[in-house]
């Protein structure tokens, strides 16, 4: 019964986060949220998502853009030269 329920809440976190749609702002193919990794209450909310591009982890913040958008330019800067760090992946309306 817990698993029948974890994979309802996975289901809509899914649609909530937009991710199964064929027209997501991140273009993943075949996207899926997995499961859950955060408590609520925490500052954010991550879900690990599976994809046909592979498996991606999708955060939503609490934070007010300024406290988090120097963090994912250094993730983008250090992951182009040559060091993974799990670069954000940009949505299609910042490209």
């Amino acid at each position: 019964m817990a698993a029948e329920h974890a994979g309802a809440a996975d289901r809509r976190a899914s649609r909530s986060l937009g991710i199964e749609s064929r027209h997501t702002p991140w273009r993943l193919r075949d996207a899926r949220v997995a499961a859950e990794l955060t408590d609520l209450g925490d500052r954010a909310r991550v879900w690990r998502v599976k994809t046909g591009d592979g498996p991606v982890v999708a955060k939503l913040t609490f934070d007010r853009p300024g406290a988090v958008e120097p963090g994912l330019r250094i993730a983008e800067l250090v992951e182009a030269a040559g060091i993974p760090t799990g670069a954000p992946i940009r949505t299609a309306a910042a490209i």
